[in-house]
């Protein structure tokens, strides 16, 4: 029978602990309001991400609270795009979209109040680029 050499099994343990991280890494980035890329370019102030990060931790509670257990189920353990196409594929009922619609426009309207007049044109501006390049 081999054994493993202490370098082996430290380098397997190391490999182990990032794999298991990793998700739990990338969910905490993603829990920020804006990327860290849009944050720097609206130039938000640490106030100002914390305000915002609580409005969307409270619309995530709020959504999460109008889906079905299976709903939940299917969206479990995504992130990004993924997430994105798995709930545009929940059958969802006209109740919970108008729900998941005031939830959107409450959250907006919340974020517009934390930001400047400066970076809310900034955001806007964003906004209509990036709709036109999905549109190309």
């Amino acid at each position: 029978m081999k054994f493993l050499t202490m370098k082996q099994c430290l380098g397997g343990a190391l490999m182990l602990s990032a794999l298991i991280a990793t998700p739990a890494i990338l969910k905490a980035g993603s829990a920020n309001a804006f990327s860290p890329e849009r944050a720097e370019e609206l130039n938000l102030t640490p106030q100002q991400q914390t305000e915002l990060d609580a409005i969307k931790d409270n619309a995530r509670t709020q959504v999460e609270a109008i889906f079905t257990d299976d709903q939940l189920a299917e969206l479990a353990d995504t992130t990004g795009r993924e997430r994105r196409q798995a709930m545009r594929n929940l059958n969802l009922s006209e109740d919970q979209r108008a729900q998941l619609q005031s939830i959107r426009e409450q959250s907006r309207a919340a974020a517009d109040e934390v930001l400047t007049a400066e970076q809310l044109a900034q955001l806007q501006e964003m906004r209509e680029d990036r709709g036109n390049r999905r549109q190309r």
